[in-house]
């Protein structure tokens, strides 16, 4: 393998909108040349759209709750499907941390690399979340990339700028997206621009596509 692997993680709890964002992450970032895998850790409610999924670049690996994504896993899943980049539907109920421990092995290292860390929750459940499972929240919160928050015109104003307040206390490097609604997800992440799909991007996919030639 001549390049590395790009690799994005969408984690959230089941519900919280994971699925309805990879289908916005992925209709709004992917270009022509770039090849993806879609790895899909738990069954949610709902599926990546069927345009995505007929797509001849894009492949989904179903893979089962149960069992952990360990190193020798990852690895062979690298090795084997050899894209541009995989995003991992991860699930919400293991610990981000253990997960990021293992992509930061040397061995995972040398052939693929953590671009982007997505945490998906829904407002009028993020506290309960919170308050009963700190580490597994906690960890989301300090190495996210973006913090996606679900159905925020249901909870007051001054809580919702009281949650910003915390997660930016938390990591100050971290982007916050409110989204009145799961429909209304892709509008506001175009409106705000925050996903990669531009020049940049492409210049690293052809360098890729050109290095795997080689």
């Amino acid at each position: 393998m001549k390049f590395k692997t790009d690799i994005e993680i969408v984690t959230g709890f089941i519900g919280s909108g994971k699925t309805y964002f990879i289908n916005s992450l992925v209709k709004n970032t992917l270009l022509k040349v770039e090849k993806i895998l879609i790895i899909q850790c738990e069954e949610g409610n709902s599926k990546i759209k069927e345009d995505l999924v007929n797509f001849k670049n894009i492949t989904i690996l179903n893979y089962d709750p149960q069992k952990p994504l360990d190193k020798d896993t990852l690895k062979e899943i690298i090795l084997m499907y050899q894209v541009h980049r995989i995003l991992i539907e991860y699930n919400g109920t293991r610990n981000l941390a253990d997960l990021l421990e293992i992509l930061n092995e040397r061995e995972l290292k040398k052939i693929s690399n953590v671009t982007s860390i997505f945490f998906i929750a829904d407002c009028t459940t993020y506290k309960m979340f919170l308050n009963n499972m700190p580490t597994l929240i906690l960890p989301n919160l300090y190495h996210c990339n973006l913090v996606v928050f679900n159905n925020s015109s249901k909870i007051p104003k001054d809580e919702f700028k009281s949650i910003e307040k915390h997660i930016l206390s938390l990591n100050r490097d971290t982007f916050i997206l409110s989204s009145t609604s799961k429909d209304s997800l892709e509008k506001d992440l175009n409106e705000e621009d925050f996903l990669d799909g531009g020049m940049l991007k492409l210049s690293r996919i052809l360098t890729k596509t050109l290095l795997s030639k080689f």
